[in-house]
Formats: C-alpha cells, sequence, structure tokens
C-alpha cells in the first residue's frame, strides 16, 4: 500500500543500524517535489526512513536495517536518548512530513494524517516481527525531532503535531490487534 521510491544515492548517506527502537517524526520545512530533489542529492547529508506527502503518498527512502541521517543528538529532552551514548540516527527511524511550519504548525491533512498512522504501525510491526518482542507505544519511543537536539523547537515536526490523537490511535489499534476475535473465541470454545 505504500508508494515506493528508493534513491541510487543513498549509499553515503546510509549505514547499518543498531536495534531500532524509537520513532522520530519530523516536519520537513519544504514542499514537494522540492523535498525529494534535495533529498536526493549527493551533497546533503540529509535522509529518512519515510516522507509522506500533503496527499498521503508515502515515500520509503532508507530501509529499516539501515539508519538514516535524520536526527543528531544535542542536549535531548528525551530520557532514552539522553541516556544513550550512540548517535541517535543509529536506533531511531525517521519519519518525514510535507509541510512548512509557519503554515500549518505541524497540523496534517487527514490523507497525511492516515498514511502516517499507518507508517507508524507498520514500523511496529517490523519491529515486532525483528525482534520478537512489543514495540512500547508511549511519547518515550515516539517523539518528535526537538525531542532529540536542542537546536530543534516544538517546529519540528510542530506545535499543532496531533501527538493525543496519534497515541490514542495507536493504542486502540495496538489493544484490538491483541484481542482474540469473537470468530476465534467461539472456535476455541467449540474445539477442532
Amino acid at each position: 500500500n505504500y508508494n515506493k521510491k528508493i534513491w541510487s544515492n543513498r549509499d553515503n548517506k546510509t549505514f547499518p543500524s543498531q536495534k531500532f527502537d524509537i520513532i522520530v517524526n519530523h516536519i520537513t520545512e519544504g514542499l514537494m517535489p522540492g523535498v525529494l530533489t534535495y533529498m536526493d542529492r549527493l551533497d546533503t547529508e540529509v535522509s529518512a526512513h519515510f516522507i509522506i506527502t500533503k496527499k498521503g503518498e508515502v515515500y520509503s527512502q532508507v530501509g529499516l536495517e539501515h539508519g538514516a541521517w535524520h536526527c543528531i543528538k544535542s542536549n535531548p529532552l528525551n530520557p532514552i536518548v539522553k541516556a544513550r551514548t550512540a548517535p541517535a540516527n543509529l536506533y531511531t527511524v525517521g519519519i518525514e512530513h510535507e509541510g512548512i511550519h509557519a503554515q500549518t504548525q505541524g497540523r496534517m491533512t487527514d490523507a497525511q494524517y492516515k498514511a502516517s498512522l499507518e507508517v507508524h504501525k507498520y514500523i511496529i510491526e517490523q519491529y515486532e516481527a525483528l525482534y520478537k518482542e512489543p514495540f512500547k507505544i508511549d511519547r518515550d519511543h515516539i517523539i518528535g525531532h526537538y525531542e532529540v537536539s536542542d537546536n530543534r523547537s516544538k517546529s519540528d515536526p510542530g506545535v499543532e503535531f496531533p501527538w493525543a490523537k496519534l497515541m490514542a490511535d495507536l493504542k486502540a489499534w495496538d489493544a484490538a490487534r491483541k484481542t482474540p476475535t469473537t470468530q476465534a473465541v467461539m472456535d476455541r470454545k467449540n474445539g477442532p
């Protein structure tokens, strides 16, 4: 369900990652297609795992098995990032959301929000498949760029980024997928 665009020039901007366990949300501070052009340039040390357009299109730029150049650690607010000595790019997954903070304040279109929610679910499912443990769906593990770098204000991903809605929707999805369906419960009661 994802539009996939893999860049050929990413070799110098990706590296093997460690176990990823934090999702970092960003705002592009630019609009499409300029964002794609900029991130594809060889002279920029910028990349992200996913880019989500205002139309809800999802671009996969870097595979989850690689780190991306999306957040340099600098006096982080996040307690997990603060406690670790490794560069944050090694254990985080970056999601860029198309937008300019001065115009959107981090608000997303409905299509963009729906796509972002699906990308978060996808990352969580991939984590659980790879590491055979549940992903922690909380604000310590799903964060904004401003929580990794003190040179970023809350404008990355935005002061109106829908944190409460995103967390509520992810927790509801998580609970629903862990609850046996009515049919499955009936099948167990009735036996083979």
